[in-house]
């Protein structure tokens, strides 16, 4: 799935710098393009809000748009980790007749789980008018539809439909949300932005559905993969949890805030992890373009020597490769990532004021920013572990955050204000030291599980 990477690592090699910036800025939205629409959208409108005169509208508009970020991206990590499987797989197999039926399937089956859950929430928990519950579980059902078709637009390699998809389409969105707030209040606003999502769901499914056959049958075929890898959807699972579980149990601190709504949100938190997950964008970037792609060559290398029974001595090289490739990548991320991490700690106070944030926030940013460094490393491990198909490392690295993240943060939230966002830094470092340990432990060993751990000959 690293193909959209080398296509982009052409843009670095024209010799200009034009190349560079073009490469980077499509690699942003390739890599975390609907992480940026939530983190952005949340926060225009919380900047915004004051100078629009739209005060009284943006809150419920902002809990509804929070609600659905979260717990979609939740709902719909299981779908998205099978089907990334199975899409690699048939890849792998040269098989593309089954894009468009995985496609529709998968789309399908997020359908019918999500629906109903959005349904009863916000039908019979959240006060709401009939229009603005309608419009929430849209939007709850458009958003996930992006989560999913990412994976399929990625694979494409088009990384300006991207690029153009997601600029386009949020500028839509806020456009609108201006415009038909002012006629129809808070549902206005969310149909406003609706029309931004449905803009770029639409973009990518065309794109999808244009460049893969139209052969659709069988479309709940991939679904016999759940007892297959089942620990790769929990794993996935288990992370997104991980993600979220820290500003969920922080909407119950006794500073949060009840909306008439009986939704409940604390806005100064999540404000402050969001600002600082923006500082792993530069590192999600050059995963993509430089380390993800020259980690794959060398991965290839490996094994196709393998398959052609090269002696072993020749296997032995190949698998040093490996090691010094990884730890040459590490190092990058992690000074790319530490320089940011440093830079951002010294100008906190000076980025809040230019946010528009609260100073209050200073310490939950800064712990945020110190927690995203160590969460982006031991996601670049637990991507490095899914090359070798190590599914039960990635599952206890998975588990690790989400566990120690509900603790910490339920610790920190006992210990008072002083300790916010402490709970979630000191899990992102227990999980680093775990991935870490684990990654070296498996890929010190690499050869040996590969011919006889992974040996299916050897297992039978």
């Amino acid at each position: 799935m690293a193909g959209i990477g080398f296509v982009l690592r052409k843009l670095t090699r024209k010799g200009n710098i034009g190349g560079f910036v073009e490469a980077y800025f499509h690699a942003i939205f390739a890599s975390s393009g609907p992480w940026i629409l939530t983190i952005l959208t949340v926060w225009a409108f919380f900047i915004v809000g004051d100078y629009w005169r739209l005060s009284e509208y943006v809150e419920e508009f902002r809990v509804v748009i929070l609600y659905n970020f979260s717990s979609s991206l939740v709902l719909t990590a299981p779908v998205i980790m099978l089907t990334t499987r199975y899409l690699a797989d048939d890849f792998f197999k040269m098989d593309i007749t089954k894009v468009s039926s995985l496609l529709i399937g998968t789309l399908s089956t997020q359908l019918i789980v999500s629906f109903p859950i959005a349904f009863c929430f916000y039908f019979f928990y959240a006060d709401m008018t009939l229009e603005m519950s309608l419009l929430a579980i849209i939007n709850f059902l458009l958003i996930s539809g992006i989560w999913l078709t990412m994976i399929f637009i990625s694979s494409i390699k088009y990384y300006s439909a991207i690029t153009f998809s997601f600029v386009t389409g949020m500028g839509l969105g806020v456009l609108l949300a201006y415009l038909f707030s002012g006629l129809f209040g808070p549902p206005g606003m969310l149909f406003g932005f609706n029309c931004g999502l449905a803009f770029i769901l639409s973009s990518f499914l065309a794109v999808i559905l244009a460049e893969y056959t139209h052969n659709v049958k069988n479309i709940f075929d991939f679904n016999h993969f759940w007892k297959k890898h089942w620990i790769v959807a929990l794993s996935g699972t288990c992370y997104n949890l991980g993600i979220w579980i820290d500003k969920w149990i922080m909407w119950f601190s006794p500073e949060r805030r009840v909306l008439p709504n009986n939704l409940i949100i604390y806005p100064e938190y999540d404000m402050a992890m969001f600002v600082a997950y923006l500082t792993i964008i530069p590192a999600m970037g050059l995963f993509l373009i430089h380390q993800e792609t020259s980690f794959f060559e060398v991965y290839v290398r490996y094994y196709r020597g393998i398959m052609q029974h090269d002696p072993l001595n020749k296997i032995q090289r190949s698998h040093k490769d490996i090691i010094d490739n990884l730890m040459m990548n590490g190092r990058g991320v992690l000074i790319l990532q530490a320089t940011i991490c440093v830079f951002t700690l010294f100008l906190a106070p000076e980025i809040m004021n230019i946010l528009g944030m609260n100073l209050v926030q200073i310490s939950v940013f800064r712990f945020g920013v110190l927690g995203v460094t160590f969460q982006i490393i031991s996601l670049f491990l637990m991507i490095t572990l899914s090359y070798f198909d190590d599914k039960r490392d990635v599952l206890i690295i998975a588990a690790t955050f989400l566990i120690s993240n509900t603790l910490f943060t339920l610790l920190s939230l006992n210990l008072g204000f002083a300790y916010y966002g402490y709970g979630y830094f000191m899990s992102t470092v227990l999980t680093f030291i775990v991935a870490a340990v684990l990654s070296e432990r498996y890929i010190s060993k690499l050869t040996y599980h590969t011919f006889v751990t992974r040996n299916l000959a050897m297992a039978s």
